[in-house]
């Protein structure tokens, strides 16, 4: 237990690359997208994982560290 409430919608683990606010092109921007599946953009070192919370405003998301987990070795 790590004090956080339970979310009955469930969670996917994910990785956010990119975000896009406004698609004028929906059939275009998912064609563009499907011709990136394949491309390799390399290796990254990762020395930490945090969960994150985003607290959306008028002015944008604000983020802030729920959780930080520093890697060892």
């Amino acid at each position: 237990r790590l004090g956080f409430k339970y979310d009955e919608r469930g969670f996917t683990p994910h990785l956010t690359i990119g975000r896009v606010k406004f698609v004028r092109d929906r059939q275009l921007a998912l064609r563009k997208l499907e011709g990136l599946k394949d491309l390799y953009i390399g290796e990254q070192l990762v020395d930490s994982f945090k969960v994150k919370k985003s607290t959306l405003t008028s002015k944008g998301p604000i983020y802030s560290d729920l959780l930080v987990v520093r890697a060892e070795g």
